[in-house]
């Protein structure tokens, strides 16, 4: 958010809120508790986690194998209702969409903002990992329009940040980016670009990456 009271010679952003969701940490106070006492968040899998996720024994005996991995909490769960998707919908959705939709809504609830009801314009700026999660929707049968297109719009990573502005009723810019391993960074930085030329009051900015295969080592 950007401070209207500034001087002449800098003008202020001021970070309102955050959310955020790692492995071992549903949330951010978790996280940081988890970094201060030094916690190791990564898992060592056992093969019948392995067995579970179709890992066939030649992969994970290997001798250059490390069955060691991270998991994000309740990555597969979902309010679809909550956020006006049909069942339908959501199942189509990459889980990482669902889930930046999720932490951005708890991202304005933590700065004190009420989603849906923000009159000023909020921009968003986001990106995504890759997914792999289309693959295993596989091709829609082309005869059946509306399912392919919520197909497309529900697993395509440049529907990231308009999907959060649509669904939350924000009214700034909505700019979905992608720069890599900086993705992220890059966001904020667009973010507080917009900021200082008034392109919007708010704006969020982040990124998100989840393996829909989770547990592979």
């Amino acid at each position: 958010m950007i401070d209207d009271d500034y001087s002449d010679d800098f003008e202020q952003i001021a970070l309102v809120g955050i959310a955020g969701r790692y492995p071992s940490s549903p949330d951010i106070r978790a996280f940081w508790e988890n970094i201060r006492k030094g916690r190791d968040c990564l898992r060592t899998f056992s093969e019948s986690d392995f067995d579970e996720v179709g890992i066939s024994a030649k992969h994970y005996g290997r001798s250059n194998f490390v069955p060691r991995g991270s998991e994000l909490p309740e990555a597969r769960g979902f309010d679809a209702r909550f956020f006006g998707f049909t069942p339908q919908e959501a199942s189509m959705m990459d889980p990482q969409s669902r889930i930046f939709l999720e932490t951005c809504w708890e991202a304005l609830e933590d700065s004190g903002y009420q989603p849906n009801g923000i009159d000023d314009a909020v921009g968003v700026f986001a990106g995504s990992n890759p997914n792999d999660y289309a693959a295993l929707l596989g091709v829609a049968d082309p005869s059946d329009s509306l399912t392919a297109f919520n197909q497309l719009i529900g697993s395509d990573k440049d529907f990231l940040a308009t999907r959060v502005s649509h669904r939350l009723n924000l009214r700034g810019p909505a700019l979905t980016l992608q720069t890599a391993c900086s993705t992220s960074l890059v966001a904020v930085h667009l973010a507080a670009q917009s900021l200082l030329n008034y392109e919007c009051t708010m704006a969020l900015a982040g990124g998100v990456t989840v393996n829909f295969r989770q547990g592979l080592g």
